[in-house]
């Protein structure tokens, strides 16, 4: 069972309750959503919140290597900015995202564990129809999901939460995104003296030089 930190879901029926005709009183999942999770640039180990950029379909984590699987959701804020600047009215529509509940789930839809974790994120409003976006990153596995799952397929479901700067609790809907938990692999150098080849999150998503041996939750490069 999980345990929410805050409560968000009292406090916007509460709102809503108090003022029934606030356009900005919500308590729903179309304001915000998760649009994919981003591939990492491996130019400098960042991650992108250009909707055109790289994504993924689908994560694999080693649990050798990682006790967790760090996810980077790109999310969208629909909501419409309402800022003026000649009218000194500052924008209230953006998003401050706090945090994201995971449940994991095995492919017969079981449900293997859940949990929340605090997470950072911010997205501007959209203009016109087209949403503004940011990245949240979170771990979507856990060493418990880790253990669970281990030699499968999982599927990590989130939601995220944030607020905007107006006050008003935000929440998107659902999204599953899944991950082969196993041994990622290696891959060999072209040539066997270049450079050691190593991917910016160890044990995840990519394979990493097999020069390199895994030893004690790391790899040992001679």
């Amino acid at each position: 069972m999980v345990t929410r930190w805050f409560g968000k879901s009292c406090l916007a029926f509460a709102l809503c309750a108090a003022a029934p005709l606030a356009t900005g009183c919500v308590d729903n999942n179309a304001s915000a959503f998760v649009r994919q999770v981003q591939a990492i640039n491996t130019d400098d180990c960042s991650w992108p919140s250009d909707v055109s950029a790289m994504r993924l379909v689908m994560g694999h984590v080693d649990p050798r290597l990682r006790s967790d699987y760090i996810a980077a959701l790109l999310v969208g804020n629909q909501l419409v900015s309402r800022g003026d600047p000649d009218l000194l009215r500052p924008e209230t529509d953006r998003i401050v995202f706090s945090e994201v509940e995971v449940h994991v789930f095995d492919l017969a839809g079981n449900e293997l564990t859940s949990f929340v974790v605090p997470a950072t994120g911010f997205a501007d409003p959209g203009t016109g129809t087209s949403p503004g976006y940011g990245v949240v990153a979170a771990p979507i596995l856990d060493a418990v999901s880790l253990a669970a799952g281990a030699g499968q397929t999982v599927v990590s479901e989130v939601t995220v939460f944030g607020k905007t700067l107006g006050n008003i609790d935000i929440e998107t809907a659902p999204y599953q995104f899944p991950i082969a938990i196993g041994d990622i692999g290696c891959v060999p150098p072209d040539n066997i003296d270049d450079p050691y080849q190593l991917p910016c999150l160890l044990g995840q998503d990519a394979p990493f030089d097999c020069r390199c041996t895994v030893v004690a939750g790391g790899l040992s490069c001679p």
